[in-house]
């Protein structure tokens, strides 16, 4: 799961001349320094990954609540259940 945060949070890392050319108000904060990239997700932990499901139409995607930082935490519990549903096409 670490090594999945990390890669993703590598992957987030955008160029600082972008965000001083699209980022208005926000880019300014880079103008002293325009060099490199910046972390458009601050840590790799800021990032939660989850296994439910499986392959196929049981699998997604879900992305957070908004496009900024917020206070929402993460909250998991382990679920088991006895219940099935048919696979559709079989």
């Amino acid at each position: 799961r670490k090594s999945i945060q990390k890669r993703l949070w590598e992957l987030t890392h955008a160029p600082k001349t972008e965000h001083i050319r699209y980022g208005g108000e926000f880019g300014k904060a880079f103008k002293d320094d325009p060099e490199g990239t910046y972390p458009r997700i601050p840590t790799p932990e800021n990032i939660l990954v989850m296994v439910a499901g499986g392959i196929g139409l049981y699998s997604m995607v879900m992305p957070n609540w908004g496009g900024a930082g917020h206070s929402n935490s993460a909250v998991s519990v382990k679920v088991e259940s006895d219940f099935f549903c048919a696979i559709p096409g079989q």
